[in-house]
């Protein structure tokens, strides 16, 4: 074990000799780095861990974004609404608000599955982006998802208290910020990148999406008690062919594979849900398979391998 000073600060430093072995878990160590100098009137931590294959570096110092905090604590509080407080984006058919104003494209209740991906990509996405080294790749988004948290929270208790005209808006309001998130999310480096930026923020949209057009559907139902069924079934229709749209255009615009893939999943749901209605399981089946094949694409932009 060596003691070296660099940049003013006292570092100790111990790399093992030799070839490691399986015993050589003793080689994952913490070293503490305080800095001496009166000037900086701050303690610098830096903490490092050897593993078989070198050293690994973790540093915890004031370079962490302020923002990236903000984007855990709003993240939380999405959850905390959602979960413990509202429960309401779920807005599938075992959702009281959604049960009140039915509509063609309300999905089964088992699409919900795809929220808790959603939320628990979330969760992933919040720690990850706060890491010292991701501080500059999702710098341009984390102002607009503090912005997506707070219209999810505005929205949940706007449902929650059957305002369908106020709580349109705002979902429309998230389904734009998630939507402008993707744009910066078009080209990642890594695969955690894009599962934690693509997929998150796919999903997410691609789910807010659906639960616009609900949203939408159930105002119009509140508001049009003489609609009949025939007319409201051709909206449904409508907006399973919009959300079968969508998902090719950002696809092709965003480069985004997670978007088309929810809406498949969704709509499959929607089918379900409908087993009833011949036009509407037909146009479910369309928007289903369109998203799948859309999502499948991804499979043409991996690289390729020659072999002699």
């Amino acid at each position: 074990m060596t003691l070296k000073r660099q940049n003013g600060l006292e570092k100790f430093t111990h790399r093992p000799q030799g070839r490691c072995r399986c015993t050589d878990w003793g080689y994952f160590y913490t070293f503490w780095l305080i800095s001496a100098s009166a000037k900086a009137k701050q303690c610098h931590v830096q903490l490092h861990f050897a593993d078989h294959f070198g050293i690994i570096e973790l540093m915890a110092t004031n370079k962490v974004s302020p923002l990236a905090m903000v984007v855990i604590v709003a993240t939380a509080a999405v959850l905390t609404l959602n979960y413990f407080v509202v429960g309401t984006l779920n807005a599938t058919a075992t959702n009281p608000i959604a049960a009140l104003f039915p509509t063609p494209i309300t999905p089964a209740g088992y699409s919900a599955s795809l929220l808790t991906i959603v939320y628990l990509l979330s969760i992933a996405f919040a720690v990850y982006q706060a890491l010292p080294s991701k501080a500059a790749s999702f710098a341009g988004i984390r102002i607009t998802y503090i912005l997506a948290c707070i219209l999810n929270c505005l929205w949940g208790v706007a449902w929650h208290r059957s305002m369908l005209l106020l709580s349109a808006f705002l979902i429309v309001g998230l389904l734009g910020t998630l939507i402008a998130m993707l744009g910066p999310l078009k080209n990642v480096e890594t695969a955690t990148e894009a599962l934690l930026g693509k997929g998150t923020f796919g999903l997410y949209a691609a789910w807010v999406l659906v639960m616009a057009l609900v949203n939408v559907l159930a105002l119009v139902r509140s508001q049009e008690t003489s609609m009949s069924d025939g007319a409201f079934q051709t909206l449904g229709v409508i907006c399973l062919l919009i959300a079968g749209a969508s998902a090719v255009l950002v696809r092709w615009k965003l480069n985004n594979y997670f978007f088309p893939l929810a809406i498949a999943w969704i709509a499959a749901a929607v089918g379900v849900r409908q087993s009833g209605e011949t036009a509407l399981v037909v146009a479910s089946a369309v928007t289903m398979i369109t998203g799948l094949v859309t999502a499948a694409t991804f499979i043409l932009t991996l690289p390729t391998r020659r072999y002699s």
